[in-house]
């Protein structure tokens, strides 16, 4: 895990889901209290939708750091 003062790629976050839309992804909060957004795409490579319905603003993911410069994790 980081320290979250300089994520790099490849690391694994814990994060918590702030919003969910449908059409783009999952906005979660990173521990630094910086918010990404988990693209459809990096959440499942198939049947988003089903997988997105199972997410709740609130819950906990672990995810790994996809481009920190832009604010991009992907869900494990």
């Amino acid at each position: 895990m980081t320290t979250y003062n300089k994520l790099r790629v490849g690391e694994t976050i814990c994060v918590r889901i702030t919003s969910i839309k449908q059409e783009l992804g999952a906005f979660a909060r990173m521990p630094n209290g910086v918010d990404g957004l988990i693209k459809l795409h990096d959440i499942a490579w198939s049947n988003e939708s089903v997988v997105l319905s199972k997410l709740s603003v609130g819950d906990y993911l672990n995810v790994k750091v996809i481009n920190p410069a832009k604010r991009k994790v992907g869900a494990l």
